[in-house]
């Protein structure tokens, strides 16, 4: 399959790309091939892939060809692309309670009823990472940065600054942090080797933070945020205590993030058809920022259900 870089490209990250397959196939019409796939993203989504979640067809694995080790998975195309362009193309009034309703319990079943109960964590939950087939038919995709979690084992990860955008970070995981570089510079001093362990929450702040972006029509991460972000990120080296970095990064974070969920709450109108929807989210939002109890996930799926 040497030379796929030539087609139409449907989509790019940071690590791989979608492009469009020069033939139809016969069962599924148009397809989309990923190349450069992760062994990870291979081998979650060949769980996740019987269930009818996710669009891959098949995995053709590396290429013959030694100059070109490509791992390929075949996908079916979604006609109106990624969930955050399909929503620029709607007007203001097509964006009704019934429709954000359906894509809202599409995502929330789809993340909390079938990728997690698989003991997978997607670890990139965002619109642009939902394809869309229909209205009544969305499926995740890009598990380039997933991970398989037994229930006997949880992978552990290492500095903030393996994550690259403020998109990929959760709040409590910097307070993680936080925590663990007191333990740390109390004991071993050693700072170099923080590391926390990966948990489902993980996933859980980008699922507050996509249902954000589909009600309020704007990313929850504004510049102001990821500039601030990319400020905390930068200064650490120039800290000598690396614990007060962290103490400041998690501040920094907290601040605007509630920032964030306050300036929203305020903006909030009866008005809006989406009052009940905005109001959930935001409300389970302030909880995550403002407490450290546990998450309940069947709580909010029937919190969530009683707003149809």
């Amino acid at each position: 399959m040497r030379g796929l870089e030539k087609y139409t490209i449907l989509g790019e990250g940071v690590q791989s790309k979608v492009v469009q397959a020069p033939r139809k196939d016969e069962r599924y019409g148009d397809i989309a091939i990923k190349i450069e796939a992760t062994s990870s993203e291979v081998y979650n989504l060949s769980i996740l892939s019987p269930q009818n979640l996710t669009c891959v067809i098949k995995y053709l694995g590396s290429d013959d060809d030694k100059d070109y080790k490509a791992q390929l998975l075949y996908m079916e195309k979604a006609d109106h692309g990624n969930l955050e362009d399909f929503l620029k193309t709607l007007e203001p009034e097509e964006l009704n309670h019934n429709l954000c309703f359906n894509l809202m319990e599409q995502i929330i079943y789809g993340l909390l009823q079938e990728i997690h109960p698989n003991n997978i964590l997607h670890l990139s939950v965002k619109l642009a990472n939902i394809v869309v087939f229909d209205e009544t038919n969305i499926k995740f995709v890009d598990f380039g940065l997933s991970c398989y979690m037994l229930l006997t084992f949880k992978r552990e990860i290492d500095t903030p600054e393996r994550l690259t955008n403020l998109s990929r970070i959760a709040p409590r995981r910097i307070k993680a942090f936080r925590d663990k570089a007191k333990d740390v510079m109390e004991t071993t001093r050693n700072i170099n080797y923080i590391k926390i362990i990966i948990s489902p929450e993980e996933d859980i702040w980008g699922l507050y933070t996509t249902l954000y972006q589909l009600l309020f029509n704007k990313s929850f991460n504004t510049k102001e945020g990821i500039k601030l972000f990319d400020t905390l990120i930068k200064s650490r080296r120039s800290h000598l205590n690396q614990a007060i970095w962290y103490e400041k990064f998690c501040d920094g974070i907290y601040q605007y993030s509630r920032s964030k969920v306050r300036e929203s709450f305020e903006s909030l109108s009866e008005d809006d058809p989406l009052y009940t929807l905005k109001l959930f989210i935001l409300g389970y939002m302030d909880t995550y920022l403002n407490t450290d109890a546990p998450i309940d996930i069947e709580q909010l799926q029937q919190d969530f259900l009683k707003l149809r």
